[in-house]
């Protein structure tokens, strides 16, 4: 067989297996991109790109040094969330085995995870780039 039809072979074994090769591309990059939630939680900043709310009181605002939660007391919270996907590997979600994780999402909603849209091009920056390796890789290198 000719390189071509060889190269044109592997790239459409490629496509045709397209959602693994998004999940095992993105695992590759799955601490950056929970890091990039986590720092949102730090700046007190939900997915939406809104403030996390309540705002703390302002006896306590004083205490912390600043008046909305970025849910970090201990770091369990923060230090436990992973990365999954969906059924067909297309989407993502950032989650946290912490046992605090049922509450948090009923008092201040399921916001708190994901990457907001200030920082999507970051996470394209990490993952168009490791999709494109596993492509050379499975396919140009054959």
């Amino acid at each position: 067989m000719g390189k071509i039809a060889e190269l044109r072979k592997r790239s459409n074994a490629f496509v045709s297996n397209l959602p693994i090769h998004l999940a095992m591309s993105i695992e590759q990059v799955e601490q950056k991109l929970v890091d990039l939630n986590r720092d949102q939680l730090l700046k007190s900043r939900l997915s939406t790109g809104a403030a996390i709310k309540p705002k703390y009181s302002p006896a306590y605002a004083i205490k912390k040094g600043f008046t909305s939660p970025n849910l970090f007391v201990s770091g369990d919270f923060q230090g436990e969330m992973f990365l999954s996907f969906n059924e067909n590997a297309l989407t993502y979600f950032i989650r946290s085995f912490d046992f605090k994780t049922p509450f948090m999402v009923n008092f201040y909603g399921e916001e708190l995870f994901g990457i907001e849209t200030s920082n999507r091009t970051k996470a394209y920056a990490l993952t168009t780039p490791a999709i494109g390796r596993r492509y050379k890789q499975l396919v140009l290198r054959g």
